[in-house]
């Protein structure tokens, strides 16, 4: 590492894009896929109390809606790495939790029509008491946010190493202080992508992404979607280092491709509702969804 820092560094994936041989999500041999759009929370915490998809469903080149409804039927809860049972789903299923959370997911012939139907989806919501101090929410009466679990205590762990007590106090200089730093997040160029193609003669459901740990994304997915039948799923990452793309989308073989991957703001497929939204497909049938989330 010493060797490295302040060094210049020989990039190695130059001469791939300057000589135009980068792969796109655009460039992988796709035939006739359809894409997704995402509608999303504005309340940070708030119930939701109809979702009204009828508009969107007649809308031009809308193959199906998907809401939280649908998640509930046809997946189950993603595995969380907390010791509370949160129960996480790609779709907010009873109330939203946080601003920007998915509600539905509107699949059409391409982007641009997708996006269209969107602006038709009618949510009733009921506006909930939200927390954005984490001590704040663990003071008596705070509103949880997963009832099931009674507290807003997801996860505590201890952690200890040696001797803890005995280093402190041998220590010639101790430190105590208390931190506090803002939510932040990271912004890769390079953004998460998803495709996924369902093979109706097989049963088998093939997803394509840029994510560096497939391994452990088959089993959760193949739990979520596919009840553990980890046969029906393949994933593969033989791409991953070289999509280079500015929007997050799924998309289907079905129909058209034209626009797919315009850039249409902030509803991008996020990986999570998208990996979820690949096995829900799974489950139906890609031409079975033409009728699925009728209005709830």
């Amino acid at each position: 590492m010493a060797h490295w820092v302040g060094q210049p560094l020989k990039r190695i994936e130059d001469p791939r894009l300057l000589t135009g041989r980068g792969i796109f999500v655009a460039d992988l041999p796709l035939r006739e896929p359809y894409a997704a759009a995402i509608l999303r929370s504005p309340h940070a915490h708030a119930r939701i109390r109809s979702i009204d998809v009828s508009a969107a469903l007649a809308a031009p080149g809308v193959a199906g809606v998907i809401t939280g409804a649908d998640v509930l039927a046809h997946t189950k809860p993603f595995a969380v790495g907390v010791d509370a049972p949160v129960k996480y789903y790609c779709l907010a299923t009873d109330k939203a939790r946080f601003v920007g959370e998915p509600v539905a997911v509107v699949v059409a012939r391409d982007r641009y029509l997708a996006e269209d139907a969107l602006e038709l989806i009618q949510v009733e919501y009921e506006p909930l008491p939200a927390v954005v101090d984490p001590e704040d929410a663990l003071k008596p009466g705070a509103p949880f946010l997963h009832e099931n679990v009674g507290s807003n205590e997801a996860c505590h762990r201890e952690i200890v190493y040696g001797d803890v007590d005995g280093a402190f106090a041998e220590a010639d200089v101790v430190i105590r202080e208390r931190f506090r730093y803002p939510k932040y997040s990271s912004t890769p160029i390079e953004t998460y992508c998803v495709v996924a193609a369902y093979e109706p003669t097989s049963g088998v459901l093939t997803i394509t992404s840029n994510f560096m740990g497939p391994f452990i994304l088959h089993a959760l997915v193949a739990r979520a979607g596919t009840g553990g039948e980890s046969s029906a799923l393949r994933r593969t990452a033989r791409y991953r280092r070289q999509l280079r793309h500015q929007d997050q989308h799924l998309s289907l073989p079905c129909a058209d491709r034209a626009e797919r991957d315009a850039h249409r703001g902030d509803r991008t497929m996020d990986r999570g509702s998208s990996r979820a939204l690949a096995c829900f497909l799974q489950r139906r049938g890609s031409r079975g969804l033409s009728r699925a989330g009728r209005a709830q």
